[in-house]
Order: structure tokens, then sequence, then C-alpha cells
């Protein structure tokens, strides 16, 4: 599914807010007894100050009182007499002047009260007006010309008429520049709304430069909080999605936040009260655009806390009825369906578009969004027949909206509807859609270009999905023939390299067309194919080094999978066909570099990454360099890019050979050779990997003497998996299940496992498995899993990649036994941290609602006495305590919450105490891409509270990131769980194993036979696998040699065999 990304709200600055030149007698007051919503006093005092202008003829300053006759009547009645009680106003002011002067201050005000309550569609007629007049006035005097031209521009972009608006933000700037009256705050404006439209027309270098002439000419202006703090924010905010825009994220979050702490300064300020209206406005727009840059780096948590936190600030600080209100609950629906939260989405969605039709402004744009939100969200939960129905009404309204100008937008829902009906057997709407697209863009720019190649590669594969595979093929070649055309790589030189990046999902679909219209597939048109796809892999894995947000890394990540997908089943179609093992081990080697590939894209949204013995500069530089080339491939500047590819070639080498470890983590190329794949497995051990291919499931079985690969009929217990978690405590329920997933998932190789030790690979959602409680026989109670399930077989450790087995030492030289972090969550901790902040915005109120873990206190005291360790417990268990403490420790015990995060799995998480300082109150969180930045060389890392949001989406996927990061961070293995476990039965299995340890047996056997005493000792529900089954070791099983607190045990023995010896010695001689 596509996810959604937060719209940048970039601002357009309207003159008459404190930043008209002309100073309106009056006014400060009428604004201060608004603000401190001294409503019936600031009727009487704006109806006095009428009187007293109107009397005096002062023309000139009445001009400026239509916003507030509307702004003070609306809050003492409605906003229909508020209209009526402006107009009257109007009416009666052009009863005493003609000046065209005045006229357009006065419909200037008007169109500021409209756009005060977004009737954008009003505003923009009467900036309209103001121009007229204004083109009126004697002499023509640039200044209230280009003026006119501003507020007409800027009332047309809020209504998203961009190229209009764009028009006269020129012929704004011309005038200005034709009059020596204009000033520096006259040029502020002019470039900032230069700089907007140009952000809405996706010019983003033009959009850059004239923001860049709006800073330098706000510089000029003399010092104020408006000067200092207000503007700057507005230009930080709008650069900031500059940044975002252009996939710079980092600097994108530095300027957005710092934009944020102007706002903040400025509201803090002594300006005065009524010129922070907008600001405090502002402020929670802001918030909305700091939400969007944590949506594209794919933290969707975060994002949807900051709007939650925005909305409801908007609550407080708007009218009901303000269009802002109805955007905060469109923007909540699109997080929490990148979240996966259907139902809070669908709320959102729906509030949205009711508040949307009460307003008498068109808002095609957000309502287009809304029902489009909708559509995905019914299509993913499989309701075909809602989801149609809000395909078409997103349609309808982008119709609306675009006035037939197609922008990448509405091109990418073009494609994603087409696709939808595809899927869902409707052949003629899915081509008509598709068809549209593509005829758009070649009719605007033409066949051989960069949107007409991806709109010919969308076609190619609408038609593969409705079965035309003939059409499939031959769309797919037409557009790989782009590649041919000489004259497109001459004239358009940048878009042939982003074609050639685009260029795997065509050589897809033109290979598996090739396969399925093969009616005889012998062993040379295979290789063939494989030939073919390798091509695209090869360019696939080129372009993931560029990839810098979210959205791109999910397509890119499922293109992974779709080419590798195809490249498995072509070996297994090749193995089937020749028996020859070697096909056997590309499948596997295949999965493992699809696997490292997913890990290595994600990691690439976080450019944080500081990993030990890598200098700070170098990750600078390898930051920088790949920012240009991502640039590179958005502007101008074609030699630059290339002098660029050059230097980040050079770079890597560098990196190759001086810092070799990080190199392979990141950009070593991943084709492991496992023909010998036989000499990583230990003595005496089976390896099962599971692997999927498309919905097919296989089994490669594999000991260091023979392998084999079997075909698993997934499909029968897929439904299964999660049923048996809904009804874990129902015997008659659970039962048959455990057998029939024995027989769909074991059964079938059975006979091949004639060791004791396996060690399982799962792949997806059987991630979601617990293989040790699977039963040959059916069960009738839960006791019986001590004797006749896997568990009572085998000793079964579990682990993410083949490759790691490769890897594993036998041997550690770690001094230090333990070392324990648990930080309890306790009521008296969350009291303590909710007391040090004074922000709101900062609360974070998911660590409020953290159970809290006695038993888990209990436990590491016990043992760190025990096993001689280290205890850092409540406020002590901060996150700086265990990336400085945790390393060099045989035994890591990590007593704490954590979340194993599928949707972006490399923002899983351990979750450790508030640290209330002054600096650090939020960095309690420490993320799968920061442990690459920890040392924590160990034996054994011990993450047992563990729990998995969305388990059943991209399966599998947290988990895998965490142990890999932990892997790479030095620990040999983790003992983790698999689902959420009750805390108290835990702590119990996990006292057991320590025991088990210091009696010395490997790891692996130590939590089997803890978990046959908990199951020896439980009754009742707690025997159920909910309470123990999850509990998972991953990584190497070996001995952990430990030493014992004081001597050795059998010093104390000897010890004691002698003083008896002594003791019946002297006795006898005392006798004798």
């Amino acid at each position: 599914m596509k996810l959604f990304v937060v719209p940048f709200t970039v601002f357009v600055i309207f003159i008459s807010q404190f930043g008209m030149a002309q100073q309106k007698t009056g006014t400060p007051l009428l604004d201060s007894l608004l603000s401190e919503k001294k409503h019936k006093t600031a009727q009487t005092e704006l109806q006095a100050q009428i009187d007293k202008l109107t009397t005096n003829k002062r023309y000139d300053s009445l001009s400026g009182y239509p916003y507030y006759v509307g702004k003070i009547t609306l809050e003492n009645s409605n906003q229909r007499q508020a209209i009526k009680e402006m107009n009257a106003f109007v009416t009666d002011f052009k009863k005493h002047t003609s000046n065209p002067i005045y006229f357009q201050d006065l419909y200037a005000e008007i169109g500021s009260f409209y756009q005060s309550i977004g009737l954008h569609k009003e505003e923009t007629k009467n900036h309209k007006t103001a121009l007229e007049y204004a083109l009126k006035i004697p002499g023509k005097p640039g200044k209230k010309i280009g003026k006119g031209y501003y507020n007409l521009g800027t009332g047309q972009l809020r209504e998203g008429n961009v190229s209009q608006a764009i028009d006269n933000y020129k012929k704004a700037l011309k005038h200005y520049k034709s009059d020596p009256e204009t000033n520096f705050l006259d040029y502020y404006f002019s470039y900032s709304g230069m700089g907007t439209s140009m952000y809405y027309a996706s010019k983003i270098d033009s959009s850059i430069y004239f923001y860049q002439k709006a800073v330098d000419n706000v510089a000029q202006l003399e010092d104020s909080p408006i000067n200092s703090y207000y503007r700057p924010a507005l230009l930080l905010n709008n650069i900031a999605g500059l940044y975002s825009f252009q996939g710079q994220t980092t600097q994108s979050l530095e300027a957005m936040k710092k934009c944020i702490e102007y706002n903040k300064e400025f509201l803090e300020s002594d300006a005065e009260t009524y010129k922070k209206t907008d600001a405090r406005r502002a402020h929670f727009q802001y918030i909305d655009n700091l939400a969007g840059i944590y949506e594209k780096l794919g933290d969707y948590k975060k994002a949807l806390d900051l709007l939650t936190y925005s909305y409801s600030g908007k609550l407080q600080n708007f009218e009901t009825g303000n269009p802002e209100l109805f955007k905060s609950k469109i923007l909540l629906g699109n997080a929490q369906l990148n979240l996966l939260n259907f139902q809070e989405a669908e709320n959102h969605f729906t509030e949205g578009i009711t508040a949307i039709k009460k307003l008498p402004g068109n808002f095609y744009d957000w309502s287009a969004s809304a029902h489009y939100g909708l559509a995905k969200l019914y299509a993913e939960d499989k309701q075909v027949e809602r989801a149609e129905h809000f395909y078409e009404k997103a349609a309808a309204d982008f119709s609306l909206s675009s006035q037939n100008y197609y922008d990448p937008i509405i091109l990418t829902f073009f494609e994603d509807a087409s696709q939808f009906y595809a899927e869902t057997n409707q052949k003629a709407k899915a081509l008509q859609l598709a068809e549209k697209a593509y005829k758009y863009v070649t009719k605007h720019q033409g066949k051989n270009t960069l949107p007409a190649f991806l709109q010919t590669v969308n076609l190619a594969g609408i038609y593969f999905e409705i079965g035309e595979t003939e059409k499939a093929l031959e769309y797919s070649t037409n557009a790989l023939k782009t590649f041919e055309d000489k004259a497109f790589q001459r004239e358009y030189a940048l878009d042939s390299i982003q074609v050639e990046f685009s260029k795997p999902v065509a050589i897809l679909i033109q290979t598996r067309s090739q396969y399925l219209l093969k009616k005889e597939k012998d062993t040379t048109f295979l290789k063939e194919l494989l030939i073919n796809l390798q091509e695209a892999i090869s360019t696939l894995n080129r372009r993931k080094q560029f990839v810098a947000d979210a959205e791109n890394v999910k397509a890119l990540i499922e293109e992974n999978n779709q080419l590798y997908d195809f490249a498995k089943q072509l070996n297994v179609d090749l193995y089937e066909r020749t028996q020859n093992e070697t096909y056997l081990a590309n499948v596997l080697s295949l999965h493992e570099t699809s696997l490292y590939n997913r890990i290595r894209s994600r990691l690439n949204l976080r450019s944080e990454i500081n990993v030990p013995n890598v200098p700070t500069p170098i990750l600078m530089r390898e930051k920088k360099l790949k920012e240009g080339l991502s640039i590179g491939l958005l502007k101008e500047g074609l030699n630059n890019y290339f002098e660029l590819s050059d230097q980040w070639d050079a770079f890597k080498d560098s990196l190759k050979a001086n810092y070799p470890k990080y190199y392979r983590m990141r950009y070593a190329k991943i084709e492991p050779s496992l023909k010998n794949m036989k000499q990583f497995i230990p003595d005496n051990t089976t390896v099962v990997r599971y692997v999927f291919i498309e919905e097919s499931l296989y089994a490669l079985v594999l000991t260091n003497t023979e392998k084999s690969l079997y075909r698993l009929s997934f499909k029968n217990v897929q439904k299964d998996i999660a049923q048996i978690n809904e009804n874990s405590f129902n015997i008659t329920e659970v039962g048959p299940k455990l057998k029939k997933m024995y027989d769909a998932l074991w059964q079938p190789f059975e006979k091949e496992i004639g060791t004791e030790k396996v060690i399982i690979i799962p792949d997806g959602e059987l991630y979601n498995v617990s293989f040790e409680t699977l039963t040959p026989k059916r069960i009738t109670s839960f006791k019986e899993l001590a004797t006749k399930s896997l568990l009572a077989k085998h000793t079964i450790s579990y682990n993410f990649s083949f490759l790691v087995l490769k890897n594993q030492h036998s041997e550690s030289n770690f001094s230090e036994n333990f070392i324990a972090f648990a930080p309890e969550f306790s009521s008296e901790m969350k009291t303590t941290y909710k007391s040090t902040l004074k922000d709101s915005l900062l609360l974070d109120q998911e660590y409020l609602t953290l159970l809290p873990q006695p038993f888990s206190i209990n436990l590491v005291d016990t043992y760190s006495k025990k096993l001689n360790g280290i205890t850092y417990v409540n406020e002590n268990a901060s996150k700086d305590a265990f990336i400085n403490h945790a390393k060099n420790h045989k035994i890591i015990h990590i007593g704490t919450h954590a979340e194993s995060n599928n949707i972006s799995p490399e923002l899983s998480r351990l979750i450790f105490a508030k640290n209330v300082s002054e600096h650090k109150k939020g960095e309690n969180f420490l993320y799968t891409y920061q442990i690459y930045n920890c040392d924590l060389s160990s034996d054994l890392a011990i993450l047992t509270a563990c729990e998995t949001g969305k388990p059943s989406y991209q399966a599998g996927e947290g988990m895998i990131s965490l142990a890999h990061a932990f892997a790479y961070a030095g620990s040999e293995s983790i003992l983790t769980s698999l689902w959420k476990i009750d805390e108290q039965s835990s702590a119990e299995i996990i006292a057991t194993f320590y025991d088990n340890l210091q009696n010395g047996l490997p790891k692996d056997q130590a939590l089997k036979e803890a978990k046959l005493t908990y199951l020896s000792k439980a009754e009742g529900r707690t025997l159920a696998p909910l309470y123990w089954g999850g509990l998972a070791l991953m990584g190497n099983s070996a001995t952990i040699e430990l030493q014992q607190s004081g001597l050795p045990w059998y010093v104390y023995l000897i010890a004691a065999l002698l003083m008896g010896s002594l003791f019946f010695y002297f006795l006898k001689r005392k006798n004798t």
C-alpha cells in the first residue's frame, strides 16, 4: 500500500496584516480588545472610531476598517451578520468619496477579512477589484499597483490557481522595481510570494532563489520582534519545505525546528498582543509541517503525536468552521492510515469530509485527499465496492481541482487507481485511467520523455495484471526502447539517468510476460531470463544509495522483493529440471541478498548513523555527497552530477580500504557465495530455512552433509497463525490448529531431520509462529506440550539470516558476567517526568501509559548478586547509561519495554527511563538505526518485553532489523520474544534460564529446559503458549562460561572435604 505524506503548508503573506506601510489610526486598540476577547467593548470602540473619522472626513483611514467591521461583528454575532455589516459599511463609504487610492485599500481590507474566515474565492474577487482601482490612480504609482498585483496573486495561490498567481507576482515585482518609493518590506513580501508560487509550480531552484532574496531584504529591516523572529520563521518554514521536497530531510528538520523556536520567541516577546494572533495560529501549522517531515522519514508515530497536539491547539485557537480544523482531521486520517489503524483513519476522513461540505468555499484538493484516503483504506481492507466508490469521488475532486492540468500528484493517483481496477478485474476502468495519463504526458511532454516512459511502464503493468500478457510484453518492450533513442540521450541527458533508474520495473514486466507466454521453458530460455533480471537487479542496487524518503524506500523495497522473487522462481525451476544443487544455493543466496538490501535501503533514510571507529568528518562527507547526487537528479547541472558521481565512487573506495566493516554494512556487494554453505552449519545440527517466493512457501533443509528443497502448503494454515493468538486459552480451538500447522510446516520434511538441534530461519508471517509448540498429534491439554511437541523432541534456536551462521564465534573474551538495565516505569517515575515539563508539545503521552515492570526489577536484583553483576534501575536505567556501559559483558539484560516495528523496521526501539535533565527530556528511545552507533559486545543480550505492532504487515521485518543491529553492534545472540509475553511468566523462565547457564548448559538447551520447567509448574491458563512460547533465542547458541560470585563451587567442596578429614583426624588422635 502506498503511504500518505502530510502535505507541506507553505505560507503566503498578505500585506495588510501588520505589514502595511500605512499606519491605521485607532486600529491597534481594536486589535488589543479582540485579542483580549473584549468583544462588546470592541464593538463600542469601533463605532466611536468610525463616527469620529466620518465626521472628520478621514477617508484615508476609514478605508482600513472593513476588516474590523467584519471581524468584530463575527465575534459578537455570526458570519452571515458579519458579512452583512461589512457590506453596509462599504456601501456607506462609497457615498463619501470616489478616490481610487482609498478604494484600493478598502477592497484589500475586504479581501483580508474573507481570507481570515477561509472564503478564498471572495478574497480573490475583492483583491481583483482593489487592483482595478489601483490601475486608476493618477500617475500609476508602481508601489500601489505592485501591492494590488501581489494581493491578487496571493488570493489566487490560496485558491490553487498557481499559473495565474505566478503571472501576477511577476507583474507585482516589475511594478515595485519601477518605483523608488518601494522599500525593503515591499520587496520582502514580493520575493516571498514569488518563492511560494515557484514552490507550488515545482520550480524548486527558482523558489530557493526568491526566498533567498526575501531573506536578504528582511535582514535589512529594523530590529523588532516581527522582523527578528516572526518573518524569519515564515521564511524558514518555507525553506524547510524546499529541503523536504529535495529529499534533504535532515536540513529540513533543522530548519523547521528553528522556525518553531523563532515563532515561540516572537510569542514570548514584548510585541503587542494583537500582533501575535497570526503567529499563534501559524504555530500549529508549523507543527503540522514538522509532522510531515517526520512522516517523510517514516516516523509515523511521531507524526501522529505532533498532529494530535496541533489539532488540540487549533480547537482552542480557531473558530468553529475554520478550514484549519478539517485540514487537521484529514492529516490525522492520513497519519492513522500510514500506521494501518483503519478505523481511526476512517473516522478522521469522514469527519473531515463532513466539515468541508458545511463550508461555502471549494476545497477540492483537500476533499480529494480525504476521498483518496478512504479509497486506499477500503482497498486494503478488501471492501472493493466502497473502495471503488471513493476512488471515483477522489477522481471527480481531482478533476475539479486541476481543471485538466495533471500534476505529479494526480498522475500518481491515476496510476494507483488504475492498478486497483486491474487487481479487482475491472479491465475497462483500469485501461481508461492508465491510457488517460499516458495520452496526457505524451501530448504535453512528448513520447521520448521520462514521464512518458513511466506511464508506458504503468500501462504495461496494467495489461499484465488483467491478463493481456502480449500487450504487456509490447508496452514494456516499447518502454525499454527509450534507451536506444540517441536524440533522447542527448537532449534529455539527466532524464535518461532517471529513466535508467526506473528501468527495473520494465525489465521485470517484460521477463515475466515472456515467461508466461513461453509454453516449453527449457534451461536455455530460463537462463536468458535470469541474465535480463540481473541487469535490473544491478540497476536497482545503484539506485538505492540515493533514495532518501520513506515512500520511495517502500517502492524500492517492493521492486526489490518482486525482482528477487522472480529470480528465485527461475532458479527453483532450473533446480527442478536439473537437480543441480548450484541452483538451490542460488535460491538461498538471492533470498539473503534481498533481505540485506531491505535493511540497507531503510538505513539510507537515517543520516544520524555514527558508527564507532568511523570519524565524524568521514560521515559528514558521505552525507554531503549523497545529498548532492540526490538533488542532482532533480535539477539542471549534468556535468556537476557526473563529477559528484566520480567523487562518490572514489569515496566508497576509500571507505572500503580504511573502514571495511562500515563499508560491508552499507555498500559492499551482497552476492554471497553459498556453494560451500554446508561448512557454516554446526555439527549435529539441522538448519531449516523457510523462503517465500511470491505467495508460495518453500523450506530448504540443510545439514553439513545434505540439502533439499520442499514446497509447502502455507495457504492452508495462513489464517491459523493469527487465530491461535486470538483464541490462545481455548485448547479445543488451539489444539487442532497446532497439529494442522505441524502437518503443513514440518511434516513434509520431518524424516530429513535426524539431529536434536535445529536452527530455524523464518520468513514473513512465520516470524509469528512458535515452532516449538507445533504437535504431530492433536493435544487435549496444554500440559501435553511438555511431551508431545517439537519442544520435547528438539532443541530449537532461531536466526534471521543464514549468513549469520558464517560469522558466529564460539569463544568470547569478556571478563564481566552481567549488566542489567531495568526502568520499572513506576507511577513515581512518571509523575517526576511530567512535573519537569513546561511545554506540553514535548510531553510523551505514550510513556505515561507504559505498564510497570516490578518482576523485572526483582529478577535483575537477584541475578546481579548471583553473577556479581551491575544493575541500572528506575531513573538510572537511561539511554545514556545503556550506551556508555553495556559493552563487554557476557550478558546484557535489557529489562525494559521494546517495540518491533514492522511498518518502519528501522524505527523499532528500546524504551528507557526518561532523563529529566534540561537538555535530554525526550531522549529515552534507542531506535534500531541508533544501535549501529553502539558497542554492545556480548555473548547474549536479553530483550524479552518486545511487542510487535501490526504483526501481519511485513511480518518479521521489525525483528529482523533489531537482530541485525544487535549483531552488527557485537552481540553474539539475543533472547527476545516473538510477541508480547506476560512479565511474570517471562521472569520465571529467564530466572531458570540463568540457573541453567550457570550449570554449564548451552544457551539453546538452557532455554528449552527452562520452558519445560515452567510447564511442569504452571497451572490453568498460564500453560497456554501465549505465556511462554514466544521466547526465542536468535544467534549463537554456545555455552557461556560464567564466573561465579566468589570462588567456584568445587573449591568450597574440596575445602569442606579437607575440613571434614581434619576434624576426624584430630578427633581420632584425641580418642587415642
